[in-house]
């Protein structure tokens, strides 16, 4: 009768109203369900109703939504956004701190307007508000206090300490928190937290899981690194690593073990699931960061988690640390006992040093770890590859070991890379028929493009497709960029074109360039594509549009320390130099590329661009070429070997050049003079002054000193002179 008699008054009073039913959790009788559903569904349309509970309401939600009545309130649309904290903090705060801390002031808060409103407080009275931005917690004083004075102070001692532990766990389930807290009265502390709605927060509709609100749990820490002893705090954190084991919640687990400080426990956990997050979930960052923790504490993981270390580190672009690292632990690993699993790593940890090599441009280490893997591998009859009088054979192997399949196509990439075509020829036989069944991206893309910089039609075009379409799509891009840039070497521009094409890669008239990205995001793809735009730019005469696609890839190849790349790039730039009849300028690229490859053996560019290089030889003079070092000018010397026969000039250069260095002719006693003042750091002004000569004799003796030395600056002949012991020391 009294609920009837409501919704009548309802129906009749005059004009829209709202009614507000606060705390309707304290309500217990029974009749409150009926009471919500009439309010809901037999009122006018303009009365409007708040309901306030921190329990589910008893009446028929699923109709309130179906009919759109329902508006749900959470405590995030009740927080304030960063406007409104903007508005509360005020103007000359804000100019203060900047955009970036009333962000901070935000996310910290959660937008709590109690927490909001002490940030000026807090922010006002410090000398450099923005940094204390970022040290906003729930450590500082005025909020601690109002936490301790208006949250705590009506708990009870054992609710306090519950909450003490409980602040150690990031989020935290009843099962996690009997295991990990202990003790009886676990569940009637959460049930009194989410009672009093103590800012614990639901993080999913069963509300079986619960985070705390960040300022709340900043607090409670501090306060628990005052009043709980360090042995049950790690004591706590320890057993909750184990329970979030053995429920496969591996992220909190390897955190709550690191933050206990058991490196044991870490290192265990990390032991067991490094191959699902950086092989299978891919998750490299994280995993990364995790080993970073454990090594800072002093502490090594066990060799398999640091064998994915490595990994991880390539995954993520870190090429040399991932270099260094594996290296460290094949040596660790050599130490073990000997036992089979020991082996089965050992043979992982040397596929993955060799694939290291090879994305790091050590083309001779790659080459040779992948003989050692194959001659290791010739324990049962079947097919393999292995060194003999210096070429590689076939032997009988296995059909289990299609590792050596796959290291095969590593090994000719970088014989390819060398300039050894016969032994990739070799190694590619084998390689590729077995790629189709199995195999990495990484090492497939690695015989395909050795397949097509051999081009000789050793491997059919459609077996080349057939391989990359039992990949991931990326490697059938890939393929089209190889094949690409070695029709344009091959002058068939057309051909070239038309295959960049088929991957959205055009350039018109103009010479613009498609705007089409095939890959986004994938940094080799991304390589490709731009060295595919760079050779058809030039092949078309853009040479401006290439010269700036070359300069925007040379940062990006320094950045990655790819020194194949940038050996590719420069002699894109000495290319340009000689299309646009300036062949002298293309010899300070040239210099450049040779100083990268001279010590990795990166042969093949230099043969893709050997017109190029027998341009400028023929058109400049021996002094032009400064090289620092015996190996410098051995490589350079080998590359001019490769130039065709008929050009003789370029032939009595490489004589010049292959000879052990020697003098064009013999210094004078005051160039010798001279020499050694140069050494000693002088400036042609000062050679003059202490001379007692003018400057342009000065440059007239340096000329004929750099002419008998066949150099052209100062840094050249003190390196030659050194080589020739010229100088005193």
């Amino acid at each position: 009768m009294r609920i009837d008699a409501l919704i009548d008054a309802l129906k009749r009073a005059p004009g829209p109203l709202s009614l507000f039913l606060d705390n309707l959790q304290s309500c217990t009788d029974a009749a409150l369900g009926r009471l919500i559903d009439c309010l809901c569904f037999h009122t006018r349309g303009d009365v409007e109703l708040v309901f306030s509970s921190n329990r589910e309401l008893p009446f028929d939600v699923s109709r309130a939504r179906l009919e759109g009545l329902l508006w749900p309130i959470t405590a995030s649309d009740l927080g304030f956004d960063a406007g409104e904290v903007a508005a509360l903090l005020g103007p000359p705060l804000c100019a203060a701190i900047g955009a970036e801390g009333v962000e901070q002031v935000t996310a910290r808060t959660e937008g709590w307007p109690a927490a909001v409103r002490m940030a000026p407080i807090i922010l006002s009275q410090a000398e450099q508000p923005k940094l204390a931005c970022k040290d906003f917690s729930g450590s500082d004083e005025a909020l601690a206090q109002l936490l301790n004075r208006q949250v705590l102070s009506g708990f009870t001692d054992g609710l306090r300490e519950f909450l003490y532990c409980l602040a150690q766990l990031r989020i935290f389930s009843v099962e996690l928190c009997v295991q990990a807290i202990g003790g009886a009265d676990v569940n009637a502390h959460l049930a009194c937290l989410i009672e009093r709605n103590v800012f614990v927060i639901p993080l999913d509709q069963t509300r079986s899981r619960y985070r705390l609100h960040g300022l709340i749990r900043d607090h409670l820490r501090h306060e628990a690194g005052r009043l709980l002893s360090a042995e049950r705090r790690q004591g706590l954190l320890i057993r909750a690593a184990g329970c979030c084991e053995k429920s496969g919640d591996w992220r909190d687990a390897v955190d709550y073990a690191l933050a206990s400080g058991s490196s044991g426990t870490a290192s265990q956990i990390l032991e067991q699931i490094a191959p699902s997050f950086v092989r299978d979930r891919g998750d490299v960052l994280q995993y990364i960061r995790w080993l970073d923790a454990l090594h800072t504490q002093g502490r090594q993981a066990g060799p398999e988690a640091e064998y994915w270390f490595a990994w991880a580190l390539a995954f993520h672009r870190r090429y040399d640390d991932a270099r260094k690292h594996s290296a460290a632990l094949a040596s660790r690993v050599q130490r073990l006992p000997a036992a089979s699993h020991d082996r089965d790593l050992q043979r992982r940890i040397a596929i993955l040093r060799t694939s290291i090599d090879s994305l790091t441009d050590h083309l001779d280490d790659a080459l040779a770890r992948c003989q050692r893997l194959a001659e290791r591998s010739r324990r049962r009859p079947g097919r393999c590859f292995q060194p003999h009088h210096g070429a590689l054979h076939r032997q009988r192997l296995s059909r289990q070991s299609g590792i050596v399949g796959t290291m095969a196509l590593v090994a000719a990439r970088a014989a390819v890379g060398m300039g050894l075509s016969e032994e990739a020829r070799v190694l590619l036989d084998a390689g590729l028929r077995e790629s189709r069944t199995h195999g990495f991206l990484e090492a497939a893309a690695c015989g395909l493009e050795a397949a097509v910089l051999l081009g000789d039609g050793v491997q059919p075009l459609g077996l080349l497709r057939e391989i990359a379409a039992a990949y991931p799509p990326r490697l059938s891009l890939m393929l089209s960029c190889f094949l690409a840039r070695r029709l344009v070497r091959l002058g068939r521009i057309e051909d070239a074109k038309a295959e960049a094409a088929r991957i959205g890669i055009t350039i018109d008239a103009a010479g613009r360039q498609s705007r089409t990205r095939p890959s986004p995001g994938i940094a080799l793809s991304e390589s490709l594509i731009a060295a595919v735009r760079i050779e058809l730019l030039i092949a078309s005469n853009r040479h401006p549009q290439a010269t700036l696609l070359i300069a925007e890839e040379l940062r990006r190849a320094k950045a990655d320390d790819c020194a194949a790349r940038q050996v590719e790039l420069a002699l894109d730039s000495a290319a340009i130099a000689v299309r646009a009849d300036h062949p002298a300028l293309a010899v300070r690229p040239i210099t450049r590329a040779v100083t990268l490859s001279a010590s990795r053996r990166i042969v093949r560019p230099f043969d893709d661009h050997i017109d190029t290089l027998s341009q400028v030889i023929a058109a400049t003079r021996a002094s032009a070429w400064g090289f620092a070092s015996d190996d410098e000018r051995r490589f350079f010397a080998d590359c001019c070997r490769r130039l065709p026969a008929a050009d003789s000039q370029a032939q009595a250069r490489i004589v010049a050049l292959h000879e052990a260095p020697r003098l064009l002719g013999n210094p004078t006693p005051r160039e010798l003079e001279l020499l050694g003042y140069i050494d000693a750091g002088l400036s042609n002004q000062q050679l003059a002054d202490r001379s007692d000569v003018s400057l342009t004799t000065i440059k007239r003796h340096l000329h004929n000193l750099y002419g008998k030395l066949g150099v052209s600056s100062r840094s050249a002949a003190l390196a030659k002179a050194r080589v020739l012991k010229l100088l005193a020391r």
